[in-house]
């Protein structure tokens, strides 16, 4: 009898600490709104997002912009209510931002924001822009949402 104990002790231990955590991140509601919406002006952009699932502390943001968007000297990011560090790198029209690690897992029903610097507005118009949230090693975990927004004289 405590030989059944203990294996179902070890059974749990291995379920708990072995057995990776999986996320999903899909995204409830979502927003992208320039500090400065001006043509051709230079801009701070803010993605409000709140959650249905959980997302990890080493998790990716993934966001694409149309052309016309000057993200050439994107070099920042930050967050009032996510904790931990930022990375950020431009390809193209795409710019990724990734977590530390160090941070706490995002929860559902908070509101947070995600802060980055220095892109170059486009001619005034309508634009769409792609945000999906990726793991640690740039597999998707979130579906493509696409936001809009308006670029004024």
């Amino acid at each position: 009898m405590l030989k059944r104990i203990f294996l179902f002790f070890l059974i749990g231990v291995f379920f708990t600490f072995y057995i990776p955590l999986s996320y999903a991140a899909e995204i409830d509601s979502l927003s992208i709104d320039p500090v400065n919406n001006r043509g051709g002006q230079q801009s701070i952009y803010i993605l409000n997002f709140s959650l249905s699932d959980t997302i990890p502390p080493a998790a990716q943001w993934q966001i694409n912009f149309p052309a016309g968007f000057d993200l050439g000297k994107v070099l920042l990011a930050g967050s009032n209510s996510i904790n931990g560090g930022f990375s950020v790198q431009v390809t193209g029209q795409r710019i990724l931002i990734s977590r530390s690690g160090q941070g706490s897992i995002l929860r559902t029903g908070i509101n947070y924001d995600l802060a980055f610097a220095n892109v170059n507005n486009p001619p005034p118009g309508d634009y769409d822009v792609v945000v999906k949230v990726l793991d640690q090693n740039g597999t998707s975990i979130s579906s493509d949402y696409s936001v809009g927004l308006t670029i004024l004289p």
